[in-house]
Parts: C-alpha cells; structure tokens; sequence
C-alpha cells in the first residue's frame, strides 16, 4: 500500500512502521497463477508467494505439477522458508487429516487435490493460520 504503513519487527525487536517502495520489492518469478516477489525493508529480505491453485476440475496430476513446480522455483531461488508468506487461494478442501501446517478448526474432509496442497505446506514449513482454533 501507498498510503497504509507496515509495521514491521526487526531482528533487534525494534518495530518500526514502514511505507515500502516500488524498489523495495523486487519479482523472482511468476505465472499466470502464482507471482513470488521478494521484500527488502530495513535491510531485512522477506518473500510474498501468492497463489491461486488449481482447483480439483483441473485433475490431480495438474494439481500435484502445480504444487511441485512452486516448490522447484522456491528451491531455484534459494528463498529461506522461514521468510516465505503464502497468501492466495488453495482451492481445495482440508482440514480432516491434521499436522503441524493444517489444523482441525472446522475441518473438510481432505480432497485429493488437499493432499498435494498439505504436503507442499509441511515440505516448507507453512502452516494455515485459519486451520487453527
């Protein structure tokens, strides 16, 4: 946003708020459905990946290429998972088998497509938020 601050921690745990810049932000890759572009304020680096997954109309070996080709660009471009936000849409239903990176507040019973979404989520350390009470 041009005209809402972040507030942002640093690694010092000073906060403070922040207005990033178009050069604060730099692409890294992208396609017609997912952008990851990565953020540099204060010196610190962080990474936005938004995704707007296949939903399972598509098949499951389109979902699983989805999922797997996210993570390959994620390793090609050697993004720290532990800076890495995912927004998006999963489009898939989840919630029935629980882990670390999906909870059981109210809870699908897992699709197939879920699956490929659940393991790409374990594989780098993301968890859904809103999966959790």
């Amino acid at each position: 946003s041009k005209v809402c601050p972040w507030i942002v921690t640093l690694p010092d745990m000073s906060v403070t708020e922040v207005l990033p810049a178009f050069d604060d932000v730099t692409k890294l890759f992208g396609g017609p459905r997912h952008l990851c572009v990565g953020v540099e304020i204060c010196g610190v680096c962080f990474y936005i990946l938004n995704v707007h997954a296949p939903d399972s109309n598509h098949g499951f070996e389109a979902l699983q290429s989805f999922w797997n080709e996210i993570l390959a660009m994620i390793k090609h471009h050697k993004i720290p998972y532990s800076r890495l936000f995912l927004v998006g849409d999963l489009n898939q239903k989840l919630g029935s088998v629980v882990s670390p990176s999906v909870g059981n507040h109210f809870p699908s019973p897992q699709s197939r497509g879920g699956s490929c979404a659940h393991k790409f989520l374990k594989e780098v350390g993301l968890f859904l938020p809103a999966t959790f009470s």
